[in-house]
This record gives C-alpha cells, sequence and structure tokens, in this order.
C-alpha cells in the first residue's frame, strides 16, 4: 500500500449505524427507495441509483456477506482439519494457511474501501447534488485509488484461482467428513460473492465515481 494511500485511509471517517441498517434492508426488513439521482445510472437491481447509494450499498451488503462468508469457510475448514485421516490432514493444513492469508487481504482491501475511497465517494455524490462543499483529495482525482483497486482485483481472481485448485481436490461423497462436503458448498458461495462483489465495482461502482467527478471538473 503507498505512502499516499495510507494518508487518504487516515481521512477516512466511520459511520456505526450504516452496516446494521443496510444489513436490514438486505434481509428485507427494511427498504428505500432511491432519491432522485445526481448521478444516476442504471445499476442491475438498484436502478436509477445515486453515486453515494451504489456505495451504501456494496459496503452494506457485499462487505457484509464478504465478511461472514469468509469467517464461515475458515471455520469449516478448521473443522474439516480436525476430522480429516492423516493423508487428507496436510492438505486440508496447507488450504487453511493459504484461505488465512487470503481472509486478511480480503479483510485489508474492504478496510481501505470503506475508510477512504467510499467516504469520498460519498461527499462527491453530496457535492453534485449541493448538499455539501467541493470535496478534495491528496492526489487529485480518485482514478490514481481507483487504479490500485482495479489491480486489487485482479489479484483477488488469481488468489482465488489458487485457492479453487486445492478445494478441487476434495469432491463431495459419502464417504467424506461431513464438514468438508459443508466447506465445498461454502466455499463456492464465497466465490460467487467475490465475482459478483467485484464486478459490481469494477462495471458499476468505480465508472460512475470516474464519470461524476469528470462532469464536475474536479481532477
Amino acid at each position: 500500500m503507498s505512502f499516499a494511500y495510507r494518508d487518504m485511509i487516515a481521512k477516512g471517517r466511520a459511520d456505526g449505524g450504516r452496516a446494521e441498517k443496510f444489513q436490514r434492508e438486505a434481509a428485507g426488513e427494511e427498504r428505500r427507495e432511491p432519491e432522485a439521482a445526481a448521478a444516476g445510472g442504471d445499476v442491475r437491481g438498484l436502478p436509477g441509483a445515486t453515486l453515494a447509494e451504489l456505495t451504501d450499498f456494496v459496503e452494506s451488503r457485499h462487505h457484509w456477506a464478504t465478511r461472514r462468508l469468509l469467517a464461515e469457510v475458515e471455520a469449516l475448514v478448521a473443522e474439516a482439519m480436525d476430522n480429516s485421516g492423516p493423508l487428507q490432514c496436510g492438505n486440508v493444513a496447507e488450504l487453511r494457511r493459504k484461505l488465512e492469508a487470503f481472509a486478511a487481504e480480503i479483510e485489508r482491501h474492504l478496510f481501505e474501501e470503506e475508510t477512504a475511497l467510499f467516504p469520498y465517494f460519498r461527499e462527491l455524490d453530496a457535492f453534485a447534488k449541493g448538499k455539501g462543499p467541493r470535496p478534495h483529495l491528496f492526489c487529485g482525482s480518485v482514478r490514481y485509488p481507483i487504479s490500485e483497486r482495479w489491480k486489487e482485483h485482479e489479484d483477488t481472481g488469481e488468489n482465488l484461482a489458487g485457492l479453487r485448485k486445492l478445494v478441487g481436490v476434495y469432491r463431495p461423497s459419502p464417504a467424506d467428513p461431513e464438514a468438508i462436503c459443508r466447506f465445498i458448498m461454502k466455499f463456492r458461495e464465497l466465490e460467487e460473492e467475490l465475482e459478483e462483489h467485484v464486478r459490481l465495482e469494477n462495471e458499476d461502482l468505480f465508472p460512475m465515481a470516474l464519470e461524476l467527478e469528470k462532469r464536475l471538473g474536479i481532477g
């Protein structure tokens, strides 16, 4: 991580109530209608969403889901290691080590977005609506931090492919310990979540932020 990006993180803000609120929305307990968009776009499942609304959705639904699934997968692989026979235990141990490293890297990535990039997106959206001051970024434009996120998304794909090879050793069957079968199913769910998470940021959220900066003459 660059020193410049560390400075950006240091300026990040915390909003403890937002994640809980959107978790309720994702579970269907609470709904909010998108307001008229200052920088709206037709995002799948969020037609007309503003930059701030899409940012909130990614953080509160996808970041939350990613953390939940990673924790469940780590718990299941630990259980699988306990239940494995001597011949399988070494492979499961390697998978556990690599999964822990992967989870730590993903958590760093999520934290940087939540404390630096996403607050700026919300400030940009507020400025576009005339509800906030002109936002300022240490590097002048969001292009640089977004380019770093794109590269990290590529790394995530490569790391997932490596984990997939290790997971591919196991095939659910009546002979397998139950924990391994459940682990494989949960890992596939994690893959699907990360793929949709990355797609939403790469194809919708980041281009929307770049376009809004351009339209407002920022950077």
